[in-house]
């Protein structure tokens, strides 16, 4: 009997400490805070806080639902902005990226269609393209405006040996030559007639001087006899005839 109440008494004495320790211990929460408030939470619970807002005590929060922190939703992420070089600018089916050089000029595109010597690259490949009369295309030096008549023959320009009768206008002057016939005597200059400092003729071979020597004796030779001859005749035609 006696062990019987003995139990219940230390069963009560625990009980009345177990209730009066949490309640001492809520009654201290807050207390420079200005006491334990109530707060709807953001995902529509009851939780509570400090009535100053100041959060529970790490010592308090085991005796009171507090509100859950729910993370605000994550925003999606802001897409970068647009490449310039993506946008077409001039309207004409190209961008900067797809190689359109000029994004300005519609007519500018690689599948535009190269106009020579007009300043601008309008098909983006290699620049602007010189006219075909200015350029080389041959690489002899020469182009067509420059007096290359075949700017697709290197061995054809103004500086070439012209070769009679091969059909080609070597040298660009005047069509192929004609080849002079065979066995034909060159051309005869005139001599130069002045004389050297020993008397003779500069412009004169020596055996040139032999056959002009070899003349003027055949020459004195005729002058001679002639002479004779004439007086001879007027010998006779003075003398008396004879009866």
């Amino acid at each position: 009997m006696k062990k019987g109440i003995f139990i219940t008494i230390l069963a009560l004495l625990i009980f009345a400490i177990g209730y009066s320790l949490p309640v001492y211990a809520r009654s201290g929460c807050c207390s420079w805070h200005g006491g334990v408030c109530t707060e709807k939470c953001s995902d529509g619970n009851i939780g509570h806080l400090c009535c100053d807002g100041t959060p529970l005590s790490a010592k308090c929060a085991p005796y009171y639902s507090q509100c859950k922190y729910v993370p605000p939703p994550t925003p999606p992420p802001t897409p970068p902005p647009p490449d310039p070089r993506d946008v077409d600018n001039d309207k004409d089916g190209y961008t900067e990226n797809q190689g359109d050089c000029d994004d300005t000029n519609a007519n500018v595109n690689p599948k535009a269609i190269e106009m020579c010597e007009d300043g601008l690259d309008n098909d983006c490949k290699n620049g602007d393209e010189l006219c075909p009369e200015n350029r080389d295309d041959d690489k002899d030096g020469y182009t067509e405006n420059e007096g290359d008549c075949n700017d697709s023959n290197a061995d054809i320009n103004p500086k070439a040996e012209e070769v009679c009768d091969d059909g080609i206008d070597n040298d660009c002057k005047d069509g192929d030559k004609v080849c002079p016939p065979a066995n034909t005597e060159p051309e005869s200059k005139p001599i130069d007639t002045t004389l050297d400092e020993e008397g003779e003729v500069k412009g004169v071979t020596a055996e040139a001087r032999k056959g002009i020597s070899g003349g003027w004796y055949a020459l004195a030779v005729i002058v001679g006899l002639g002479a004779l001859i004439f007086i001879a005749t007027k010998s006779r035609k003075k003398s008396p005839k004879t009866k």
